[in-house]
């Protein structure tokens, strides 16, 4: 994979990352993942597939691994509900990196495809299926078959007859996988996904933060205030179920500043007055991969 990482930012990655010779990285795997392809763009080290984000959470809150590296947002499908509930879950992960990368999907199939009105069965993973939803829509008779990953549903498709996956490029080309069509995207797509650490960062153009407000009219306005007064643009803004109990939510929160920010502290000192819960993930830069 090419990359036009600025100098700037990669030596940023060096210092951050690869001046650690035994690095272990837990991943949203298998290998092939577009996960996997972050990992092995930026780290050098054991990388630990997993079979869920949860997993890699997991895994980096007891220490077993140094990072984690999992996809948080991507620009047709939003955010990833599971990556976010376990910033709420696991109060001791950070977010130490940000890596943005595009998306460019294809159609993978065994030696027994040999063209598209073939295929009886698809395999893909469903934020890989709604970024390719118009395309397809050509497939009228065939099955579709949601998968935890698209490096799975690559494994699927290894198995089984007249089927294919939705996935990259390279995760098919490492499986001895013939590409149908590239770039079956509707769109331009990108996902960024976070490196994950127990370290807490204070550097970067963006913050975020999870927080609670009372369940009360004005409560969510008068919390955010601060932000505004202080001319801190908050760039996203998301809530979720708790799950502690039923019609309770709590938000995840983009801010373009950083913990260093004279700014950014005297609004987030204030607003934390103004709720009944707050955790800061880390202030971080955003990488931009090209694939």
């Amino acid at each position: 994979m090419e990359n036009n990482v600025s100098s700037d930012l990669r030596d940023l990655i060096y210092e951050r990352i690869k001046k650690h010779y035994h690095t272990r990285i837990a991943y949203l795997g298998p290998e092939g993942s577009f996960t996997h392809e972050v990992v092995m763009t930026l780290f050098q080290g054991e990388c630990v597939s997993c079979n869920s984000i949860s997993q890699v959470f997991k895994l980096v809150s007891s220490e077993s691994v140094d990072y984690g590296v999992v996809p948080l947002e991507n620009s047709l499908e939003g955010i990833v509900n599971e990556t976010i509930d376990n910033f709420f879950e696991y109060h001791d992960v950070n977010i130490t990196q940000c890596v943005e990368m595009r998306i460019k999907l294809c159609l993978a199939c065994p030696d027994d495809v040999e063209k598209v009105e073939d295929i009886e069965k698809i395999y893909t993973h469903p934020h890989a299926y709604a970024q390719a939803r118009s395309y397809l829509t050509r497939f009228k008779n065939v099955d579709i078959i949601l998968t935890s990953s698209t490096a799975k549903a690559l494994e699927h498709v290894k198995k089984t007859s007249k089927a294919c996956a939705i996935a990259s490029k390279r995760g098919a080309l490492m499986r001895g996988l013939k590409i149908i069509e590239e770039n079956i995207e509707d769109k331009p797509s990108y996902t960024r996904f976070v490196i994950l650490s127990k370290k807490s960062s204070k550097t970067g153009n963006k913050t975020s933060i999870i927080f609670t407000v009372e369940n009360k009219p004005g409560s969510l306005y008068n919390a955010l205030e601060p932000f505004s007064r202080n001319r801190i643009n908050l760039s996203m803004i998301y809530s979720r179920p708790t799950r502690t109990k039923p019609w309770e939510y709590y938000f995840y929160m983009d801010l373009e500043a950083n913990l260093e920010d004279v700014a950014c502290v005297k609004a987030i000192n204030e607003f934390k007055s103004r709720v009944s819960f707050m955790r800061i993930l880390g202030s971080y830069s955003i990488i931009k991969l090209e694939t």
